[in-house]
């Protein structure tokens, strides 16, 4: 990040890294600079929609597991827990 902040893996990398260290604020933020940055790629929006599930936000990953597959109807993942979040 300090060397490049426009590397949107790098911010993806790094929320990734502060959510599995339950640093969930920051986690959020690098993950939306990812999307911001990349609003296209699915995977940002699948790991952001993994955080918020992991967090109990369900309602906001559904949202994000449904963009991801809008993007890529490849990710199976993210049509199993649209599936699991869109049954409850």
């Amino acid at each position: 990040i300090s060397l490049d902040n426009s590397d949107d893996m790098a911010h993806a990398s790094l929320a990734n890294a502060y959510h599995k260290l339950g640093d969930e604020d920051k986690a959020e933020k690098h993950h939306e600079e990812a999307i911001k940055l990349d609003p296209d790629y699915a995977p940002h929006h699948f790991n952001y929609a993994n955080t918020l599930y992991d967090i109990g936000r369900t309602d906001e990953a559904l949202a994000g597991y449904k963009k991801a597959y809008e993007l890529d109807n490849t990710l199976g993942e993210a049509k199993e827990m649209i599936a699991k979040l869109g049954s409850k």
